[in-house]
């Protein structure tokens, strides 16, 4: 006969790790359960069913016995103090810096009345799941989502993007910029949210695939005859005035002299000679340069005025060879149409934007 095998103490099925049972605490007890849930309808028939003094000694009465309250019960207590008009603070606080989070969730993601000092408490316990649970909510103050994001979690940071009821202020969104294109789930939420700045988006387009390029494109760029103006006076404040529509453009044989020098892979002389041209500084065609996917050079070729018929080959010879700059199989004809669905107008102010951020000026100026 064989000997019974031993059980196996890490044979625990998935569905058990995955829904574990509330911890229990050592004390608790069914009546103080039951007393807990008759004071809470005391506290809940409202202003005209008693006096404060009343509802103030059974709000402590209950605080002094919620260690005692068995599980069951404490999650019916925790529902219905979500959904109080004015449940008491000091419940409200003590409830949740639980560690348990069955218990924590229906205040941290539905209780409108929790201050936003209180959850920022409950936010620096180091406990991802409460902060996510936060970050959950319906409606997030920019002060709360100020600290949510410094606490530089990624999972919270996705939750809190993903929330349409999160406010954030306007340095806010500059923060998330920078976590977003390190994380880059974080980038389809981000860059699709109604409240997002331009100067944020048109430094997302660095960051995320073509087709949220495409989307930045025709969501934060337009033309009008305000915006021409516009564009006159911000290049006229970086450097003189635009030339007249027929002249402003550089020759020909700039633009092509500086695509030699980058196919031959003489990038700092190509850069020189393109940053000149283009009126921006170096390392932006640098960083034009260094885009494998080709859309910021179909953008600064149509700023420059590069003739539609000559794109394709121009960038067939970019994506080719050793010292190809545009990576291997891209789809010539997709930079094809960015170049077309840009006006000039369009194609300045997307290149104007990224200029600025490598200077650190304008909207990307440090605000210390």
């Amino acid at each position: 006969m064989k000997p019974k095998p031993e059980p196996d103490p890490f044979a625990v099925t998935f569905k058990a790790l995955a829904e574990p049972k509330p911890t229990e605490t050592a004390e608790a007890d069914e009546e103080s359960g039951e007393l807990a849930l008759s004071l809470l309808e005391m506290m809940s028939m409202g202003a005209a069913s008693g006096l404060p003094q009343e509802r103030a000694l059974a709000a402590d009465t209950l605080l002094r016995i919620l260690p005692r309250i068995p599980v069951k019960q404490l999650l019916a207590v925790v529902e219905r103090v979500a959904i109080m008009e004015t449940p008491p603070a000091l419940l409200v606080a003590k409830l949740i810096r639980d560690p348990r989070p069955e218990v924590v969730a229906p205040l941290l993601e539905r209780c409108m009345h929790i201050t936003d000092q209180d959850l920022i408490t409950a936010a620096n316990e180091a406990d991802a799941g409460k902060r996510r649970m936060i970050a959950r909510r319906r409606v997030i103050s920019p002060v709360l989502a100020d600290r949510l994001i410094a606490l530089a979690d990624p999972s919270v940071v996705l939750t809190l993007v993903r929330n349409p009821g999160a406010a954030f202020s306007h340095d806010a969104f500059y923060v998330l910029g920078e976590v977003a294109s390190e994380h880059h789930a974080i980038l389809a939420p981000l860059v699709t949210r109604p409240d997002l700045p331009p100067p944020v988006a048109f430094e997302l387009f660095w960051f995320v695939p073509p087709e949220l390029r495409r989307y930045i494109l025709s969501r934060f760029l337009t033309d009008s005859e305000t915006l021409n103006k516009i564009l006159r006076i911000t290049l006229a404040t970086g450097g003189g005035d635009i030339p007249p529509a027929d002249t402003r453009f550089p020759p020909r044989e700039t633009i092509e002299a500086a695509l030699s020098l980058v196919t031959e892979f003489r990038l700092d002389e190509g850069a020189q000679v393109l940053a000149e041209a283009a009126g921006i500084s170096r390392d932006t065609a640098l960083r034009i340069f260094a885009d494998r996917e080709g859309e910021p050079m179909a953008v600064i070729l149509k700023a420059l005025g590069y003739p539609r018929g000559q794109l394709s080959e121009a960038m067939l010879k970019l994506g080719s060879g050793e010292n190809a700059i545009i990576r291997p199989g891209r789809v010539i004809e997709e930079l094809q149409n960015v170049f077309d669905s840009l006006s000039f107008n369009k194609a300045r102010i997307l290149l104007t934007y990224w200029d600025w951020y490598v200077r650190k000026s304008g909207p990307y100026a440090p605000r210390n």
